[in-house]
């Protein structure tokens, strides 16, 4: 319970445990753990890896280049699932599968990977997006759709392990929101803050208002000549014929300051919108073939609550999408819905059709419609004190690698550092998890 004696909020529960093996770091941390526990829990004398079942582990994408043959044919894989791992030299997709292991082997003619282990970076999205794109409007026939399906499921479990015990505020907006006009530095300077409170920033990806908010999250701790310096930048575009689509200004951005690392900043892009450019300023791009799953885990993992700018019909879906959600939540589960923007949701009267919804629902005291940041900040910092929310203290607690599980980080040898792509194993680690659970959607139940 929490201090005010209302059921105990948690932060979005993904499904990150300890037998979900995502690098090869993480995996030797494993066996490593296992073996001491066969030794001080089991009472097994000198345990060998042998001794290890390895049964439930699930290995998505991990490059075992580097393990030694010796060791490899000595571990007990009935049971182990592969998804999309490479194998030792030497070692077949067969022989793994011979010793009683489920192999799922990535096809090498995709332009894309169904079965991995992290969300997109930047650096790896950006090269391969539009051919992504042009696959995806060309192949509509049922093995696409089955990789396709594996692909989205694969982004939702690696979405579930970032958000995991963290706190997500979703901004969502349209998708022509010019870069030079004063409401794309409003959303810029919001989402700048509520980043600094310590909360994730989380959009659809694209341009426009989605591109303001994860700029915003990206600025994250710097200073104010900087943020003047990137909207100097972004808001050279100022052609309003799709100038906001244009890749020269975030590139520009991008080469001043630098790609994005560890910044708590989270874009849900789709293929179905594939003419819009994913934006550049998200650390971490979990993008969906499947718009209508990519809708509802985006929803889904806002725990911290939505904030809608202006936005037409995208926008007004995903606003009575999380207003059903938080009309029918358990007591204690709603989360605030705030809405940027007075004398445009005024004009459309879409502010009043969801006060007179919410009228005698909890959900109604989460309700705000405003033009000022501050009273945005403070709408949303009290709602999460007051759920007891965990909040992001620190750049350290950023930089930690949340694809290895607790039980597992005191047994990695090595340091593991954020700044590198999704199939190192040199990539950001962990917070602290409240509860462990797989499924999206239960977080408001």
């Amino acid at each position: 319970m929490s201090d005010n004696g209302l059921p105990q909020t948690v932060a979005f529960a993904g499904g990150n445990g300890e037998n979900e093996i995502e690098t090869y770091t993480e995996f030797l941390a494993k066996v490593r753990y296992s073996l001491y526990k066969l030794r001080n829990e089991e009472g097994v004398e000198s345990p060998k890896s042998c001794d290890i079942s390895m049964s439930d582990w699930i290995m998505q994408s991990v490059d075992f280049s580097c393990e030694p043959k010796e060791r490899w044919d000595s571990y007990r894989f009935e049971g182990t699932k592969f998804l999309g791992c490479r194998f030792p030299p030497g070692v077949s997709a067969s022989s793994v599968r011979a010793r009683g292991a489920e192999v799922f082997e990535n096809p090498s003619n995709l332009p894309f990977t169904p079965a991995r282990g992290f969300m997109y970076r930047q650096e790896e999205l950006q090269p391969i997006d539009d051919e992504i794109y042009r696959y995806y409007l060309r192949e509509v026939g049922l093995g696409s759709i089955v990789f396709q399906s594996l692909h989205d499921t694969s982004i939702a479990d690696a979405l579930g392990d970032y958000c995991e015990g963290k706190c997500v505020v979703g901004i969502m907006g349209g998708h022509s929101l010019w870069r030079h006009s004063m409401e794309y530095q409003r959303v810029v300077r919001l989402c700048k803050a509520l980043a600094e409170l310590g909360v994730v920033v989380c959009t659809g990806g694209g341009p426009g208002a989605m591109e303001a908010a994860n700029l915003g999250a990206y600025l994250y701790k710097r200073s104010e000549a900087d943020v003047e310096r990137a909207l100097e930048i972004i808001g050279q575009d100022r052609d309003e014929s799709g100038a906001n689509y244009k890749k020269e200004a975030p590139l520009q951005v991008l080469k001043e300051f630098g790609y994005p690392t560890f910044q708590p900043s989270v874009g849900i892009p789709t293929w179905f919108y594939g003419h819009e450019p994913s934006n550049m300023f998200a650390t971490w791009i979990g993008k969906y073939f499947s718009n209508a799953m990519r809708e509802s885990h985006l929803l889904d993992i806002c725990t911290g609550g939505v904030i809608f700018t202006r936005g037409a019909a995208g926008t007004r879906q995903e606003i009575f999408q999380f207003a059903c959600t938080n009309h029918y939540a358990k007591p204690g589960r709603e989360a605030p819905m705030v809405f940027l923007g007075e004398e445009f949701w005024a004009e459309f009267g879409v502010y009043k059709l969801v006060q007179d919804t919410a009228r005698g629902r909890a959900y109604s005291e989460h309700l705000l419609c405003t033009d000022s940041i501050e009273k945005v900040v403070t709408h949303i910092s009290t709602y999460v004190k007051k759920a007891g929310l965990p909040l992001i203290k620190s750049e350290e607690e950023l930089r930690e690698p949340f694809w290895i599980s607790p039980e597992l980080r005191d047994w990695c040898e090595e340091d593991v550092d954020i700044d590198v792509c999704h199939e190192s194993d040199k990539v950001p680690p962990p917070v602290q998890r409240l509860v462990r659970r797989r499924t999206f959607g239960q977080h408001f139940n």
